[in-house]
């Protein structure tokens, strides 16, 4: 999969640069900052070998940056990217680069969740670790787990749920799964 992952990412590439050398030249970098490697870790498995790296990206004067984002953020919106004109605004705000006005106002606006449309947007995570084949294998699952049926029943329950009364939920299994009145004796 990852081979073609970059095969396509290959094949692809000359093609956005001749659509769109703009918005490609917003992942230039200056090539003679140091990128001040840090190797966190080396881990073994199954016969390979496994660096975890991070780096600082090497970053020139704000003056560049705050051009390159409004060269960004024009593109963008020429070329229709809602979530690179989003990441941008982030960007901006996270360096504390002015953002435009409409924008700004747009971001601080008072915002609801709609209840009547019939979507529910809900969350769920394990009590504890599911005893899984792969966690099994990682040692991740030895002691305290449950079993994988509790998160599969809190899924299905948010799932089938009434939108109207069923979302905003950030649910743990054994405490929903109690809430509701399911027990795994009962079914």
């Amino acid at each position: 999969m990852r081979t073609l992952v970059c095969l396509a990412l290959v094949l692809v590439s000359p093609a956005l640069a001749q659509q769109d050398d703009e918005l490609l030249r917003h992942w230039d970098y200056d090539k003679s900052a140091p990128l001040h490697l840090k190797q966190a870790g080396v881990q073994a498995r199954d016969g390979v070998t496994i660096y975890d790296v991070s780096f600082s990206s090497p970053v020139g004067d704000r003056s560049a940056a705050v051009d390159r984002l409004a060269d960004g953020a024009k593109a963008a919106e020429r070329l229709r990217l809602p979530r690179l004109a989003a990441a941008i605004d982030n960007e901006r705000i996270r360096l504390g680069i002015e953002i435009e006005p409409p924008v700004a106002a747009r971001l601080r606006a008072a915002r609801t969740i709609p209840h009547d449309d019939g979507i529910a947007v809900n969350a769920a995570a394990p009590s504890n670790p599911v005893a899984t084949p792969g966690a099994g294998t990682l040692d991740l699952a030895k002691t305290d787990t449950e079993d994988i049926e509790l998160i599969t029943e809190t899924a299905f329950r948010l799932c089938t749920g009434d939108p109207k009364t069923m979302t905003g939920r950030i649910a743990r299994t054994q405490s929903f799964l109690a809430e509701v009145g399911w027990s795994k004796a009962a079914r």
